[in-house]
């Protein structure tokens, strides 16, 4: 990253490097100098001659105090909640006599458990904001009654310039072209469920603007978006009642591969449960045997061929048939009975 930021701005960004994340006993960047010290080095800087860049590994996080900090590059493979919004809180945090402060902004690859963490962020940024708002002075005046800490890390109105008060994100934006939204949604899908997305060589923003200009192509994909939309949406207003019993809630809002992989399992569970019922004596090999008779005649009494690749549905009713022969296994003699 050092490296890349002297290429792209050609100025020298300081490193700071954890001892617990560097495996290295002689590293350059912890031998000659404490991380700690080139930390306190950075924040003290002001001036032209400052340096513009600071890169940590497991340094710049909660109970760090750089206020000169306006951009941030999330660039760690870590998605835990708690180190996300500590790394936002060395933007996000309130300095004493800051009365105007400058907007921040961080930037995050596009993961769906980042864009997760970053609108659950927003939102309660958001929710705080406009708690103080609504509350108005008399809040104000209860803590001030209280008495105000001298580092406040409470986010408020003064300190916090929201990008969207809703948690929504932002369109595209490719070498300074904003990207309309109807297709930077299309492209969001394509790019994780379709074909010509999965195969795209470059970024969702490029994606979109390629879908701008190829309205063809657009058509394509935005007709089968919005049909994918649909069927979710209908998935997601299953009732309970129709979910096979022993399913959670959630497997009604899944899509049918998951509904699919997750619904045969359950029924080879049952089968293995339902195969030593009848036969607990037997050895593995044995009752191996006898398993493979269990599955045939799953199928055979629910009209469900073996020649054919079985959906979710299929399943399902090899499921509930499996959960009942298991209810009245004591009359069972073996598979002969099924």
């Amino acid at each position: 990253m050092q490296e890349r930021i002297r290429r792209l701005t050609g100025e020298e960004a300081v490193v700071v490097v954890s001892r617990d994340d560097d495996p290295s006993s002689n590293s350059s960047f912890l031998s000659k100098q404490n991380p700690s010290k080139l930390i306190e080095q950075f924040a003290a800087e002001t001036g032209p001659s400052a340096k513009s860049w600071i890169v940590g590994v497991g340094m710049l996080g909660e109970g760090v105090s750089i206020k000169r900090l306006k951009y941030r590059i999330h660039a760690t493979n870590i998605r835990a909640l708690l180190s996300f919004m500590q790394d936002l809180g060395r933007l996000l945090r309130k300095f004493p006599n800051d009365e105007n402060p400058e907007p921040v902004e961080t930037l995050i690859p596009h993961h769906p458990d980042l864009i997760r963490l970053a609108i659950e962020v927003m939102n309660e940024v958001a929710h705080v904001i406009q708690g103080e708002e609504e509350d108005g002075d008399d809040e104000t005046g209860e803590r001030e009654g209280e008495g105000e800490e001298e580092d406040d890390p409470t986010p408020t109105t003064s300190s916090f310039e929201a990008i969207a008060s809703t948690g929504e994100l932002g369109t595209q934006i490719v070498d300074g072209e904003e990207i309309s939204d109807e297709y930077t949604r299309v492209a969001e899908w394509a790019y994780i469920h379709h074909p010509i997305g999965t195969g795209w060589g470059q970024t969702v923003a490029h994606f979109a603007r390629m879908l701008q200009s190829e309205r063809a192509i657009f058509e394509i994909l935005r007709h089968q978006y919005e049909s994918a939309t649909v069927r979710n949406e209908i998935d997601s207003s299953v009732s309970i009642e129709e979910i096979p019993r022993g399913f959670d809630s959630k497997y009604a809002t899944w899509l049918s591969d998951e509904k699919t992989k997750h619904a045969s399992k359950k029924a080879h569970q049952k089968a293995n449960r339902l195969a030593y019922l009848l036969y607990p004596s037997l050895n593995d090999k044995e009752r191996a045997e006898k398993l493979k008779e269990i599955h045939y005649k799953a199928k055979l009494r629910n009209n469900v061929s073996s020649r054919k690749r079985i959906g979710y549905k299929g399943w399902e009713k090899i499921y509930s048939w499996l959960c009942d022969r298991i209810a009245d296994a004591q009359q069972l003699k073996g598979t002969e009975d099924l």
